[in-house]
């Protein structure tokens, strides 16, 4: 399966919201801080010297992953989604290689994350790229029981 990775556009904004709900409803609940970055990512990843990333199959968008800036030289991976019945193709793998990348190239020395142990597809992937188990900080998520961070030298 061919995916493109390309960034964030007007016309995409409606698939960042509505790709990361079908994956929030199907396993957890949107919680309300997911409501406000879905339904306003300019002001809570662009705007700040994030990004957002969409995987494209066949100019379809089947998914997207955003990196926050949450310092100098930080981001935080989050809102990373695949459409359903795309998932198992390696579209979230080439959304974390690309994310990762980016993040590199715009001087990331940390990439952190939240998740879930009920996500062990996720983790398994997460891992792959070279993530580590980190001990929780408290978080704004209430389904979150994972944390981990990419170390970059």
């Amino acid at each position: 399966m061919k995916v493109l990775i390309e960034h964030f556009k007007p016309e995409y904004a409606p698939y960042f919201k509505s790709l990361n709900e079908a994956w929030l409803q199907e396993y957890f609940t949107v919680e309300d801080i997911d409501r406000e970055v879905l339904g306003n990512p300019g002001k809570y990843i662009l705007n700040d010297g994030g990004f957002i990333l969409f995987a494209l199959v066949k100019n379809e968008v089947v998914g997207c992953v955003a990196m926050k800036k949450v310092s100098e030289t930080g981001f935080e991976l989050t809102k990373m989604a695949v459409q359903k019945d795309k998932r198992g193709n390696g579209i979230g793998n080439e959304l974390v290689r690309q994310a990762i990348f980016e993040g590199v190239l715009k001087k990331a020395k940390s990439i952190e994350l939240y998740s879930q142990t009920e996500l062990p597809n996720a983790l398994h992937l997460y891992e792959k790229y070279g993530f580590v188990h980190t001990p929780m900080p408290k978080t704004i998520y209430k389904r979150s029981n994972v944390y981990m961070i990419l170390t970059i030298k």
